[in-house]
């Protein structure tokens, strides 16, 4: 099994850790769904994608039947042989029919200090197609700490965003 370093401003965390591990390591940190969310139903699967990106895959029942969610996407960075983070969050037009206006707010929006303030906009992809709003920002520096804060930022933003369709009932 190979080790990778992971990057952390919290001392404990700057040490190896098997390659995979990544996902254990983020849910340790006080701020993970579950403490974010009412809910306590998650879904969650590892995905494995090209160019060795894990994308873990996080959808919580209070956002609709698992077609809203995000994933913590981590990489291999060959520059400085540590791992790198972004976010990815989708929402799903069965879970918010009116996401074809929450698209060119967030189009609109993408440069104000309040959108997701710890994003960062040059590494940023907000897309949208018959049945989904997807929405990919990285972090300034790829920690596991800013994704981590992104996450947080994420997750009030769909939440803000659902709360009118779970308001009704959907």
């Amino acid at each position: 099994m190979s080790l990778v370093r992971v990057q952390s401003e919290e001392p404990d965390l700057e040490k190896q850790i098997p390659q995979g591990v990544c996902f254990f390591a983020f849910l340790t940190y006080p701020i993970t769904l579950q403490a974010l969310l009412p809910d306590s139903t998650i879904t969650h699967r590892i995905n494995n994608w090209t160019c060795d990106n894990k994308a873990i895959h996080l959808a919580p029942d209070c956002w609709g039947d698992g077609n809203t969610g995000i994933f913590l996407v981590y990489y291999p960075d060959e520059n400085t042989q540590s791992v790198r983070y972004y976010i990815n969050g989708w929402i799903s037009i069965s879970d918010y029919p009116q996401r074809v206006t929450l698209y060119p707010w967030a189009l609109d929006n993408i440069s104000a200090d309040t959108f997701l303030p710890s994003a960062n906009i040059a590494d940023s992809e907000i897309t949208m197609n018959t049945t989904l709003l997807t929405l990919s920002f990285g972090t300034h520096n790829g920690t596991l700490d800013a994704a981590k804060k992104l996450m947080k930022e994420r997750v009030e933003f769909i939440s803000d965003a659902l709360k009118p369709a779970i308001n009704s009932g959907r």
